[in-house]
């Protein structure tokens, strides 16, 4: 069976794949334009990486779906009288 190369993404577990500017604490990415705007730099290739990388803790994971107990409501909680 052949095996799929991996991945790069930003949830990725690799820290190979996830050192890039996209990634970075310091960096934006622009929506018209394929650079990233870099607080310390200006405007970078998503690809760079400077030694001031600083990895964006909130890319590296997917938040946890939360899940609803309904069974805790009832009819009479959405109700206006």
């Amino acid at each position: 069976m052949k095996e799929k190369p991996a991945e790069r993404g930003l949830f990725n577990d690799d820290p190979d794949l996830i050192r890039k500017c996209e990634t970075c604490a310091f960096a934006i990415k622009l929506d018209y334009f394929s650079d990233c705007l870099c607080s310390k730099y200006g405007a970078v290739d998503p690809e760079y990486l400077c030694k001031k990388y600083k990895i964006n803790r909130f890319l590296k994971r997917p938040p946890k779906k939360r899940e609803l107990n309904i069974s805790r409501y009832s009819a009479e909680d959405f109700s206006i009288e």
